[in-house]
């Protein structure tokens, strides 16, 4: 569209999704559902959204099948491991900023180190009468 830039489009709001995730006393591991979708599980690891799936491997375990056991629910937010590095990342920083903020220069706002201003014509008169320089005696 002519004209629009990327703040007149409105952002969506996106609910997180439910995951399911599975854990595999074996490292690797091939299984087949009924309907023929193979379910690889790698790193003895398997996480899904898709309800054939967690219904598969629901009935297996209630079979008795020893290899497969249930792990937590998680969310996109907690399956997407960038998503939780930037979030750690984010917190350090955070912290870093406000251990820092102290350190900054003060810019007047600090009452004890406010001093005569030279600057200021009503007390210019105060400052030159202090100062020993430029005159002779």
């Amino acid at each position: 569209m002519p004209g629009t830039t990327n703040k007149d489009v409105p952002k969506k709001e996106t609910a997180a999704e439910e995951f399911q995730t599975y854990k595999s006393s074996l490292p690797t591991q091939r299984l087949v559902t009924e309907s023929g979708r193979v379910i690889h599980i790698t790193a003895g690891k398997y996480i899904t959204k898709d309800k054939e799936e967690i219904e598969y491997l629901n009935s297996l375990i209630k079979s008795g099948f020893s290899y497969i056991s249930k792990g937590a629910s998680i969310t996109s937010e907690e399956a997407d491991p960038m998503a939780a590095l930037r979030a750690k990342i984010k917190a350090e920083l955070l912290a870093e900023m406000q251990q820092e903020a102290p350190k900054l220069r003060d810019l007047g706002t600090d009452p004890k180190k406010r001093g005569i201003n030279p600057a200021s014509t009503a007390t210019i008169e105060a400052v030159t009468a202090a100062s020993k320089s430029g005159t002779a005696k």
